[in-house]
């Protein structure tokens, strides 16, 4: 049997919480399980929701980080499986079910991750993200992962929170460097689980609703508000940096490597700060064709060289195709 434990999380945000709330609590499962919200703000609806339901611990943070947010709730957590949905996301009614019984069936099971269908502010269906997913669903150790990383990343196995289910016992180990975590925490249980022996699920199944809206993360990588966005690549380097502290895999260190630069030349076009790392040292990462997304990286590589001869010229194209698309 197993015991599922739900973390919402909200942040100065209250719009579709109830919702949220209300797509965990409709779950059509037979075990039992507990829903863990945790905001830095009141609201009557919410309030009333949560003191109406015993399955539902209500908990509040300041102005903690999301890392130490996730950290808090974990920590209170019951669940030997911890699920988890950001307030503006919501589950489908048969998705617990679905995933308890793939690691019921699946002991060494470690990490799930989901497809999702991607619905606006007002709930309806939208193509603005399109996500791929396998034709059938996906089980393969981590041993093996080191093969097919490339391939495997099509999928994002590691994007949106909402669409992760991992077992408490590998983020538990981790909790410490949870709580350093800045930015992209589905980034982080993703490497926790690929850092351990054991099995991971890419499913073809869409049981989550992913809500794109003016506040999401996606949305303002995509803004043109420069400040925000530079700020969002200085909190994810800063991640990044403690993510290379939960794994010995050299290989998963290069791709961490490899993020951490397109992150340190975003940065640099945006704020004019130096990269850490060598022109010669970026070169050779870029040429690692196992790794996913080098394209990324070799366009703004080449603009870090061009900026070199003419600065003008290469932050023009920078912002030309970072933002004009």
């Amino acid at each position: 049997m197993v015991y599922s434990s739900i973390i919402i999380t909200a942040y100065n945000r209250d719009k579709f919480l109830y919702n949220a709330i209300n797509s965990a609590l409709n779950q059509e499962i037979v075990n039992d399980f507990e829903i863990i919200v945790i905001r830095n703000f009141i609201n009557s609806q919410v309030d009333e929701l949560i003191k109406s339901n015993k399955r539902i611990i209500g908990i509040f943070f300041t102005d903690e980080s999301i890392g130490q947010v996730l950290a808090k709730a974990i920590s209170i957590s019951k669940g030997t499986l911890l699920f988890f949905l950001d307030d503006d996301d919501e589950f489908l009614p048969n998705k617990l079910n679905h995933i308890e019984q793939i690691f019921l069936s699946n002991p060494t099971l470690l990490y799930y991750h989901g497809g999702y269908n991607g619905i606006d502010q007002f709930g309806f269906k939208t193509d603005k993200r399109v996500q791929s997913v396998p034709n059938k669903q996906i089980l393969m150790s981590t041993l093996d992962i080191n093969q097919i990383f490339k391939k495997l990343m099509i999928y994002d196995p590691y994007f949106n929170l909402s669409s992760i289910a991992i077992k408490k016992s590998i983020i538990i180990n981790k909790i410490e460097f949870l709580k350093e975590i800045k930015t992209n925490p589905d980034n982080f249980m993703f490497y926790c689980a690929i850092s351990n022996s054991g099995n991971i699920c890419i499913d073809n199944l869409k049981l989550t609703n992913y809500r794109i809206h003016n506040s999401t993360t996606q949305s303002l990588i995509k803004s043109t508000h420069k400040e925000k966005i530079a700020n969002y690549y200085l909190n994810s380097l800063k991640s990044l940096k403690i993510m290379e502290k939960i794994s010995d895999n050299e290989f998963f260190n290069v791709n961490l490597k490899c993020v951490k630069i397109r992150c340190e030349l975003n940065i640099f076009f945006l704020t004019g700060k130096k990269p850490d790392c060598s022109v010669l040292n970026m070169l050779k990462l870029s040429k690692c064709k196992k790794l996913p997304h080098e394209s990324s990286l070799v366009l703004l590589l080449t603009l870090f060289v061009l900026s070199k001869l003419n600065g003008k010229l290469a932050k023009y194209i920078y912002y030309l195709t970072k933002f004009q698309k």
